[in-house]
């Protein structure tokens, strides 16, 4: 209906209302008992859990309500082009999956937010036309994706700047100063991962070999 203005609205009234709710997660957990005392526990995950053909399923949790209004509020203004909001709501965001460490720990699906905000964040800036904070954004994108072993993110960001570099070089922009040298470094990058992955590949199949004799 492109009610823009109202869907923002009602947007902020979820906000308000759900500061007054709590913010502990919820997750599933099976337990096995044995004379009345548990003897194996399980964490089966976040919000939802799958067992054989049955999936479990239940309200979300306040956080991630939270974070689903961050990305209406996108969708909107990337539907407005509203560029200055878009990058606004992007940064606020990205401020609020960094404010709470005990999540970024435990919690997988915020960690993927947090890459894809930020892969986001550097594709809107490269709509402005800002390729110094794009380029930033997408470089603080795969750092963080690689220390938290996100390899889906990692080659989505990969993927992101290759096609931002490419661009780049097409145009002859002024922003690759060295593109040679620009290349050079990103290619060695790419191979440096991709070494490195497939040794820790190998070291896990070797140990789960050993496991299994």
């Amino acid at each position: 209906l492109r009610r823009y203005d109202e869907a923002l609205s009602q947007i902020a009234r979820t906000d308000r209302v759900l500061q007054s709710y709590s913010d502990k997660p919820r997750t599933h957990k099976l337990s096995f008992y044995m004379y009345g005392f548990p003897v194996f526990r399980m964490d089966l995950g976040h919000n939802s859990a799958i067992i054989g053909g049955a999936q479990l399923n239940r309200e979300l949790d306040t956080y991630t309500k939270r974070l689903y209004n961050y990305v209406m509020r996108e969708e909107i203004y990337g539907y407005k082009n509203d560029i200055a909001s878009l990058v606004d709501v992007q940064k606020r965001k990205i401020a609020w999956l960094k404010s709470d460490p005990k999540r970024e720990k435990n919690y997988k699906i915020y960690n993927e937010a947090r890459t894809t905000a930020l892969n986001n964040l550097g594709i809107t800036y490269f709509r402005m036309r800002d390729y110094e904070k794009a380029d930033k954004s997408l470089r603080e994108a795969w750092s963080f994706a690689e220390s938290k072993g996100d390899t889906e993110g990692i080659f989505r960001t990969i993927q992101n700047l290759t096609n931002f570099y490419a661009h780049l070089l097409e145009k002859n922009d002024p922003f690759l100063s060295d593109p040679s040298k620009v290349l050079e470094d990103f290619i060695k990058q790419i191979q440096k991962y991709r070494a490195d992955y497939e040794k820790k590949k190998y070291a896990s199949a070797k140990e789960a070999l050993k496991k299994s004799n």
